[in-house]
């Protein structure tokens, strides 16, 4: 900066000596001189465009994050929880995901056997010193889920042993499945739910709560099907029995009888039925199985598609008889049409043959004594089989039946007709 000012007072000390050039051509000052001074003026005007130049570096490209595999089904993986489901059975390649459940309420069924490999939870951590608690604990109790930690985490460390497969969590084979596809989920991302019971305000801590019943897929369950008529279709056509959801229970005959219902449903959602006509009928069936059974349908459905049947019925009638009366217009608008060229006709025989010639012209029935004029009038078209001097023959074909027509001439007259 104090050279830029340097060079600035010397530009005006200059410029002032510019000023006075004309004096000085008058005292003889020579030409070279004013050349020099000439050039450092120029060269003092150009200095601070030189001293403000800047160089301008090309900004470095910041490397984009790597996109992990399960990036293309995010939309499913992080869809909130809307109640459409009953049991947190779906595993996420995120511990983010996970936390979707948080504030929602589960409902822990009382088995009849205390699986404790199955229900691993702790609701006192003291250093590594855990306690264990089955079913018989834990069982027909309300709880909220709090928080969602990861199983590789400082606090879920000291509840590491007690967590649900934590053997599989260790060996790195945990995986999520969804579109399709298999994504491998990291240590980092295994859950650890952290549940708060809600008589009491214990926490409790399990790996993954697939035993445990989503309160909210139940009641939206309950709503759907409560009060709701059903219809079951038989094997005879047209003959239907009618039944209505009276209520919605929970059953445990699942974690009993593993080898029917798997391991992966430790308790069942039972719909009952009463019969519409006979109210003492009451049936049961497995809300999983419900919707896969065709014969059993909502009655809102029933008579949608009932509806839909009559409309179908309705507009396949409407079509019938729209064709039809095309139909006989069309049908109408031709025999008008031939009644037009028969009218004509008629008028044009009546001209050349007279009246009543042109009636029996019209009518297609040759006489004895017609002339050929005549007979070719009535037939259209006639082959001369055999022809003499005085005499000819005719045959006339026709396509509609087996048998021929031959007529007979002597000289102009029609003297035989034979149908053969």
């Amino acid at each position: 900066m104090k050279h830029y000012l340097k060079q600035t007072q010397q530009y005006a000390d200059y410029s002032a000596g510019a000023m006075e050039i004309g004096d000085h051509s008058k005292n003889g000052v020579s030409p070279k001189s004013l050349t020099s001074r000439m050039n450092f003026l120029l060269v003092c005007l150009l200095l601070p465009i030189s001293l403000s130049a800047q160089v301008k570096l090309a900004e470095s490209k910041v490397a984009k994050p790597e996109l992990p595999e399960w990036w293309e089904v995010k939309d499913i993986i992080f869809a909130p929880y809307d109640s459409s489901y009953y049991q947190i059975k779906q595993t996420y390649p995120s511990l983010e995901a996970h936390k979707k459940y948080i504030g929602q309420q589960l409902y822990c069924p009382l088995y009849d056997i205390n699986d404790i490999n199955t229900f691993n939870y702790s609701n006192k951590i003291v250093g590594n010193s855990n306690t264990h608690l089955g079913n018989k604990h834990v069982g027909n109790k309300y709880y909220t889920i709090i928080d969602v930690l990861s199983i590789n985490g400082q606090q879920a460390d000291n509840i590491y042993g007690e967590i649900s497969r934590s053997d599989r969590y260790q060996s790195g084979n945990y995986q999520a499945i969804h579109g399709g596809h298999v994504y491998y989920v990291d240590k980092d991302s295994v859950p650890c739910y952290v549940l708060k019971e809600t008589e009491s305000g214990d926490i409790f801590y399990t790996g993954f709560p697939e035993n445990f019943l989503l309160v909210g897929g139940f009641v939206k369950i309950q709503q759907e099907f409560i009060g709701q008529n059903f219809i079951e279709y038989t094997n005879a056509a047209g003959v239907y029995k009618k039944w209505k959801c009276t209520d919605v229970v929970l059953t445990t005959d699942a974690m009993v009888d593993r080898e029917y219902y798997g391991l992966g449903f430790p308790f069942r959602i039972i719909l009952v039925f009463q019969n519409a006509d006979d109210p003492e009928k009451i049936i049961e069936r497995d809300h999983r199985r419900q919707n896969n059974i065709g014969r059993w349908v909502t009655e809102i459905a029933h008579n949608e598609m009932q509806e839909k049947i009559l409309a179908g019925e309705a507009a396949r009638e409407r079509a019938k008889k729209e064709k039809e009366q095309q139909e006989a217009k069309e049908i109408a608008a031709h025999r008008q049409q031939l009644a037009q060229k028969e009218a004509q006709r008629k008028q044009e025989l009546t001209a050349k043959y007279g009246a009543a010639t042109a009636t029996k012209i019209l009518a297609g029935k040759y006489e004895i004594g017609m002339s050929k004029a005549v007979c070719k009038e009535i037939a259209g078209y006639a082959a001369v089989i055999d022809k003499t001097a005085t005499t000819e023959t005719w045959k006339i074909s026709n396509i509609w039946v087996e048998y021929a027509t031959y007529l007979y001439f002597n000289g102009d007259k029609l003297a035989r007709i034979v149908n053969y």
